[in-house]
């Protein structure tokens, strides 16, 4: 049985969706760079700037090498313009969590990711890949945590009149957005200040934090090799 779902899993893989064209950092001399794999599930801003962040040489010590979703989204265009490796796994094409999730860490281990950066990405993460990676997933989460955590946390900052709120970069465990913090950057809400204005702030937050985050976390993890 164990056979066969590996089997199953494989053939799924084989299936998914995948550009023609591949960063290929590793090749030249930088192979000591830790290969950098993204998940997004929605229109893909931090993606975005993650890549921008490596065009400009300003993600040091990580070389991106695959987008993955669970779903179609418009986070893809940004792999497909970069042009970057990209895959999708449908969960609905599984008959469990647990094998879907097994089936991203085997597309993970084919691309060789040492590392894991949440960008958008609205799926909790099981014990296969905690599992896998566990200590290598990162995730970026609008607010100051642990205040406002899970979804639509900035317009519920918003509304409960706070003064201010922030962005948040986290290691993730099995909880929502529970894990670890590794970094905070308050926003203001000054009086006057509009949702959309708030809105506009923290993602301006976020694209600068998220990549300083990751060359931080990279040279952490290169020092303790």
């Amino acid at each position: 049985m164990e056979n066969q779902d590996i089997s199953e899993n494989t053939a799924k893989i084989a299936e998914a969706k995948e550009s023609k064209l591949e960063l290929a950092d590793n090749v030249g001399g930088k192979a000591n760079k830790l290969r950098l794999a993204l998940f997004a599930s929605g229109r893909g801003s931090n993606v975005a700037a993650i890549l921008k962040a490596h065009k400009e040489e300003r993600l040091a010590g990580l070389t991106p090498v695959l987008l993955f979703s669970d779903k179609d989204c418009p986070a893809l265009d940004h792999a497909r313009n970069y042009p970057l490796a990209y895959k999708t796994l449908y969960p609905k094409d599984f008959a469990t969590r647990e094998a879907h999730e097994e089936a991203i860490v085997d597309l993970l281990r084919q691309y060789e990711v040492d590392v894991i950066a949440l960008a958008g990405y609205m799926r909790l993460l099981g014990k296969p890949l905690l599992d896998a990676f566990g200590g290598r997933i990162l995730n970026i989460h609008p607010s100051l945590l642990p205040e406002f955590p899970g979804t639509k946390s900035i317009e519920r900052a918003y509304t409960r009149g706070v003064p201010f709120t922030g962005v948040t970069v986290h290691l993730v465990d099995e909880g929502m957005d529970t894990g670890p913090i590794l970094r905070q950057e308050r926003v203001d809400i000054p009086e006057g200040m509009t949702l959309a204005d708030l809105e506009t702030a923290i993602h301006q937050v976020e694209h600068q934090l998220y990549p300083s985050v990751l060359v931080a976390f990279a040279k952490s993890r290169r020092e303790k090799q």
